[in-house]
């Protein structure tokens, strides 16, 4: 009889045994590689993520609070008040705000979504299609970090 780490085998033979233990060493090793992925996710992609969309989403509140010509001029084209780009520009702000304060990713993110379900409805309603690109991938990486700190709510 021949001992193994998961009991005893009472008829071996060879070659299975050599397999099984490539398998074992193999199953090891892609266990350790997802400890060390999910490692860098954490300390490396899940930052650089949280502070570009807050870099993203800072830039964004600052054009619409200063309101520039082109800004002030979709806001009148969709038919919005003239106020509502101020209330959008500082739930922008503390969507970047949100994403950079430890603890808070949750809330910058539900922010987030909000401001950027209205910017669909607003291009929807304008039947601008090639605009919604960007949107749809900042909502994505807002809706995955939401996911991810849901705890945090």
């Amino acid at each position: 009889m021949l001992s193994s780490p998961r009991g005893t085998l009472a008829s071996v033979d060879p070659r299975r045994r050599v397999l099984r233990t490539k398998v074992d060493i193999i199953g090891r090793i892609s266990a350790n590689d997802a400890r060390i992925q999910g490692t860098f996710f954490v300390n490396t992609i899940e930052p650089t993520v949280l502070y570009s969309l807050a870099a993203i989403f800072l830039a964004s509140s600052a054009l619409n609070i200063s309101g520039p010509a082109f800004i002030r001029e979709e806001f009148r084209n969709w038919h919005y008040p003239p106020w509502l780009r101020y209330a959008v520009g500082c739930c922008e702000l503390g969507a970047a705000a949100g994403f950079v304060i430890p603890g808070y990713q949750a809330h910058g993110a539900l922010l987030a979504i909000a401001v950027l379900i209205g910017v669909f409805v607003s291009l929807l309603r304008t039947r601008e299609w090639l605009r919604m690109m960007l949107p749809a991938i900042l909502a994505s990486l807002s809706i995955s970090l939401l996911v991810d700190h849901w705890d945090l709510l």
